[in-house]
């Protein structure tokens, strides 16, 4: 018997859609997923490989990975803007900056991994590195630090990059500081935070506005 439709009576008529079994010629019923007014769109089944169907819309292209936990890690580059006159022992060499983008999503955390920093004016002194999920002052460019216990407490927690971190490249130097695993969060309905950075007790250097180059390695959730 080939494969057809078996007519049975109900009302103004209905037709059961079947498919014969090729070893034994016994009817077995179809579930037709697919318009129900045409022959289109059907979808179809196998034993092997399952149901197959289109996703409408389509998953947009990008890197996020669907059913992932682990998170994703990313190189954020920032070019912090930096005061220019000589500094004096724990003055504030770049006031708070924000970071825009450097998480994965609005109120979305990540983890600092690493931070490598490129010194273009070749002073490779000690540098403090806060960061911080408000906009608040570390204090005046050029003076010592002078945050207020208040805004104390946005300081998400600092990574300090010595002088002995710092690899000579003749015309400039280079520090990578990795295995930081700092937690850090974004600034509240944002996906970015804020960062400020500050010269060590023995530095005494005089940087140019964009001599040094930040690069943060970020496991993004």
């Amino acid at each position: 018997m080939a494969d057809t439709a078996i007519a049975i009576t109900a009302g103004s008529g209905t037709n059961v859609d079947t498919r014969t079994e090729a070893s034994t010629g016994n009817h077995r019923q179809c579930v037709c997923l697919g318009d129900p007014s045409t022959n289109a769109g059907v979808a179809g089944v196998d034993v092997t490989n399952g149901l197959e169907v289109q996703i409408i819309p389509a998953i947009p292209a990008g890197e996020n990975v669907i059913g992932a936990t682990v998170g994703k890690r990313v190189i954020f580059n920032h070019t912090p803007s930096l005061l220019t006159a000589a500094l004096d022992q724990d003055d504030v060499l770049a006031d708070t900056e924000v970071l825009v983008g450097c998480f994965r999503g609005n109120e979305l955390p990540g983890v600092l991994e690493s931070i490598i920093l490129l010194d273009q004016d070749d002073n490779g002194e000690d540098l403090i590195i806060y960061f911080l999920d408000a906009n608040v002052v570390m204090g005046t460019e050029g003076a010592a630090v002078s945050i207020t216990d208040a805004n104390a407490v946005n300081i998400m927690g600092s990574v300090t990059i010595a002088a002995a971190d710092y690899t000579d490249l003749i015309g400039s130097q280079i520090a990578t500081i990795a295995g930081i695993n700092l937690p850090l969060k974004p600034v509240t309905a944002t996906s970015g935070m804020y960062m400020a950075i500050v010269g060590g007790v023995s530095n005494t250097s005089t940087y140019t506005a964009s001599g040094i180059k930040i690069r943060l390695g970020i496991r993004q959730f």
